[in-house]
């Protein structure tokens, strides 16, 4: 029995050495930062900018710290940054009611469009605002029993809003000044959670898993198809040009979830993740060049907690599963429902910004600054290489399987050791390197990535047995 089992685990080890590499990815944290004040600040959404930074968009009931001031409960709260996540300026926008900032997009003369809501005595009004390059107002409108989710500039000039009215879901299309030039309302649905340009038309999805394509001149439907038992929140136009559609199954359990469908609104696939991702909410997708990157909120015990952490998910263009990689500390990077909302662009192959919130100060984030902060990061994610590609050096880890100390050859001084799951989660990193030994007696038995960076920064990558 005990010679079956060496043998098996050698039979998994050679497997994970050809078909594992194939996916294996190494993670870096290019920067990360956090802004805010002493009370609750959380981030909506992040869009580009045309000097190469960021601008993010979100609500704050702070007064000190980094937010100006405060009018009333909350306020939306919006920050420009620089490529590097360094602050350059900030604006509060408020009344003295509970006001939530929701969406913002740079638009063509250089200026922001910035959506959102306000809630008074449990009555919803939408508000929206025009600012130009410096974060002033020019205008801003309020629309009456509104929900305003989403906000973007379309084709000559227009801005198109996506959410609700009187609780129906409904799209409102507004001119060059603010004024509206159409409002539709669906029967089907509840909230549009996004809304996209496609040439003449409009796609837009619904919280309740409707998704409709509209007349841009109109809004009148030109299809409309279902998914159900799915709660969406986004939809991008992919380079072949169909539609992907980002969400969370709430069937069983809380997961991931991805459709794609057709020009003609037929779906053609749909994919859910809760067996590798439970209790876990969608928010974004971004598509890369053999694929698409997941972005949402997911409870996992890497921080020894059960707080929620962020977590990109990489899908091939069939929807299978390809990577995921988690981000945040020991305390909660969003909380336990729908409504935690994070936010990715792709800055380019393989690279990442993201916008979420957070109450930790630790692992991946800088000092946080009282009770949830906004936190923006940079990540890069890449191949994992092997030895051959990236040191020269004589190099040899031993024994392998191994049960409690690593030992390491080389004529390298070897800086520090990171060990990953095959799932890429990184699990710890040793920068005390002492007699060439690593402990890697808190490893459970399995198969683990290592990557071994020596004093030129050279990486070696190894994968090892645990016994």
């Amino acid at each position: 029995m005990k010679k079956n089992n060496i043998l098996f685990r050698y039979f998994c080890f050679i497997v994970f050495l050809f078909y594992g590499n194939a996916n294996a990815q190494t993670f870096t944290l290019d920067w990360s930062k956090n802004y805010g004040g002493s009370s609750m600040d959380f981030a909506e959404q992040i869009s580009p900018t045309s000097d190469g930074g960021f601008v993010v968009i979100g609500r704050s009931s702070s007064s000190n710290g980094d937010v100006s001031t405060n009018m009333g409960q909350s306020d939306f709260w919006l920050v420009k940054l620089d490529s590097n996540g360094n602050l350059q300026w900030q604006k509060t926008f408020g009344t003295v009611d509970s006001d939530l900032g929701k969406s913002v997009q740079q638009t063509s003369d250089g200026g922001y469009i910035v959506g959102g809501y306000i809630i008074k005595n449990g009555i919803y009004t939408g508000w929206i605002l025009k600012l130009n390059n410096i974060g002033e107002v020019v205008w801003d409108k309020k629309i009456d029993n509104s929900l305003i989710l989403n906000i973007q500039q379309v084709g000559g000039n227009s801005y198109l809003l996506s959410g609700s009215i009187d609780f129906k879901p409904a799209l409102i299309k507004l001119d060059n000044s603010g004024n509206v030039v159409w409002e539709k309302q669906f029967t089907s649905g509840s909230n549009f959670a996004t809304i996209i340009e496609t040439g003449n038309e409009y796609v837009g999805a619904t919280v309740s898993g409707s998704i409709y394509k509209v007349s841009s001149n109109t809004g009148n439907v030109v299809w409309q198809t279902e998914i159900a038992n799915e709660m969406l929140s986004k939809v991008i136009l992919t380079s072949d040009n169909k539609y992907m559609v980002m969400g969370t199954n709430g069937k069983d359990t809380f997961g991931y979830s991805v459709s794609q469908i057709n020009a003609q609104g037929v779906v053609e696939w749909n994919k859910s993740f809760e067996s590798q991702l439970p209790n876990s909410f969608g928010n974004d997708i971004v598509e890369v060049s053999d694929g698409y990157v997941l972005l949402g909120i997911s409870q996992d015990n890497i921080s020894g907690t059960l707080d929620m952490n962020n977590t990109l998910v990489k899908i091939d263009k069939s929807g299978n599963y390809v990577w995921r990689k988690m981000a945040g500390g020991s305390k909660a990077e969003g909380s336990n429902n729908i409504f935690s909302k994070a936010s990715i662009i792709k800055v380019s192959e393989g690279s990442y910004v993201v916008a979420s919130s957070s109450m930790s100060s630790d692992r991946d984030l800088p000092a946080n600054k009282g009770d949830f902060d906004f936190w923006v990061y940079k990540i890069s994610a890449s191949p994992v290489q092997s030895v051959n590609d990236v040191s020269k050096n004589t190099f040899s880890v031993y024994p392998n399987p191994v049960v409690d100390f690593l030992s390491i050859k080389s004529d390298k001084k070897i800086a520090s050791v990171e060990i990953y799951s095959v799932d890429q989660r990184l699990l710890f990193t040793n920068s005390d390197i002492k007699d060439n030994k690593v402990s890697l007696k808190s490893l459970s038995k399995g198969v683990y990535v290592v990557r071994f960076i020596d004093e030129n920064k050279n990486i070696t990558t190894k994968k090892i047995i645990k016994d």
